[in-house]
């Protein structure tokens, strides 16, 4: 769980300066007007709670934000300008919902910000431009095998690229570092009132934030992962308070523990997918191979070498997950079964992709392509028999025998590290050629 993770996997960069402060006090989403006739320039005085709102003449718009600006410098703390009410994204309309263990939660996300803005894009093309689902990638620091797979901040090494297909901007949000506890309460609110003002001024310019995790797991009854990525809907300075939508379908869930945020507006023009091809098959190949940003360090590992630590936690380790299995008990079945429902959902995604890729290719690009199609089909082979097979091969009948165990992942998982191998030599190969 989050609150046995240590502080560095919470660091974050400081804050950018700025010659205008931050705002100041707890508006909402909700709080900023979106009706303005004409297309006039809103701004706001700001007062705690109460926003003044004053409409300007479109012809002097420029007057009306610099005459803002000098009343920040006279210390009077303008609200930033809002945005007119075509450019501010309609959060009523936010859908954002998916299976985050078996699913790309970044993509999901991502997903549901485009639409937002106005870009429209299918959950395939989305998550084959972040580049994840050609590869597993795992958070070794989680001590419960199951949510290895799950972490948003897995996930974002391919947002330049996946802004490209959807005609997006998006950029870290500079969010100042956490220094303190995780595990004290009071260390968090301070740090969420940090943030708040930032994160409050970011979307009255009308940017979405895509939140990487740090979700309270609470939610009545309910567990809520904390891990997964959503979008963030508002901020409370004076409560220390930061809500937003998570993928499980809460749209107003308490965001606790400290996480990267990305903003996301509207860029440039959408890009095909396909015309991005030889670039997405670089990315994939980077991750699958462990370089660039996929290199593997203490907390992450990407393509082979997470499928090496995947295979040698089932052959070392009793029922796979050690906190979960409980002899006699098939209590760790969920963790084996999480994984490879996520490899094989991925490899099914990969596999579709580089079909259609083959088809739209230059001729010396297909075999290639169509070489790296069958081995993510392989992998489906490799792991369809221990989730729908006879139950003495499924992993009620492996977890707690080790030698079983050992044979699956000789027989199932290591292989996945020569498909992987043979993929990405053909895909890099693939990479190379021009556009038909």
């Amino acid at each position: 769980m989050p609150e046995a993770r240590s502080r560095e996997r919470f660091r974050m960069e400081p804050a950018a300066k700025s010659a205008v402060p931050p705002v100041v006090g707890s508006a909402r989403l909700q709080g900023f007007r979106r009706d303005r006739p004409g297309g006039g320039v809103v701004f706001a005085e700001s007062t705690p709670n109460v926003l003044c709102i004053n409409p300007v003449p479109e012809e002097f718009a420029m007057t009306a934000r610099f005459a803002a600006s000098l009343l920040v410098l006279a210390g009077l703390h303008a609200m930033p300008l809002a945005p007119a009410q075509d450019l501010l994204p309609d959060y009523s309309k936010l859908q954002l919902k998916g299976n985050g263990m078996s699913e790309d939660s970044v993509a999901l996300a991502l997903q549901a910000a485009a639409r937002l803005l106005g870009r429209e894009a299918d959950y395939e093309s989305v998550t084959c431009a972040l580049g994840n689902p050609f590869s597993p990638a795992l958070m070794l620091g989680e001590t419960c095998s199951a949510h290895w797979q799950v972490e948003g901040a897995l996930s974002t090494q391919g947002l330049p690229l996946a802004a490209r297909h959807l005609g997006l901007k998006i950029e870290r949000l500079p969010l100042p570092e956490f220094t303190g506890d995780t595990g004290k309460d009071e260390d968090l609110v301070m740090y969420r009132r940090a943030c708040a003002p930032i994160l409050n001024q970011a979307l009255a310019d009308g940017a979405v934030l895509l939140n990487e995790g740090g979700w309270d797991v609470r939610s009545g009854k309910r567990f809520i992962h904390w891990g997964m990525a959503g979008i963030i809907t508002g901020a409370e300075a004076k409560a220390g308070t930061i809500t937003g939508a998570h993928l499980w379908g809460v749209r107003d869930h308490p965001r606790k523990w400290p996480a990267a945020v990305w903003q996301v507006t509207r860029g440039d023009a959408p890009q095909p997918l396909a015309r991005l091809g030889a670039d997405v098959l670089r990315q994939a190949v980077a991750r699958i191979r462990g370089k660039g940003g996929y290199a593997r360090s203490k907390e992450m590992a990407y393509g082979l070498a997470a499928v090496d630590a995947w295979a040698d936690r089932m052959v070392q380790t009793v029922g796979f997950c050690e906190p979960c299995y409980k002899p006699g008990k098939q209590s760790s079945l969920g963790d084996a079964e999480d994984n490879s429902r996520r490899v094989l959902k991925s490899s099914r995604v990969v596999a579709a992709y580089l079909d259609q890729l083959s088809k739209d290719a230059a001729p010396a690009a297909r075999a290639d392509l169509g070489a790296a199609r069958d081995c993510y089909r392989r992998i489906i082979e490799l792991l369809q028999p221990v989730m729908r097979g006879p139950k003495d091969g499924r992993y009620g009948a492996i977890l707690g025998d080790l030698a079983k165990q050992r044979a699956h992942a000789d027989a199932a998982i290591r292989p996945i590290r020569k498909q992987l191998t043979i993929a990405a030599e053909a895909m890099a190969r693939a990479g190379t050629v021009g556009q038909p």
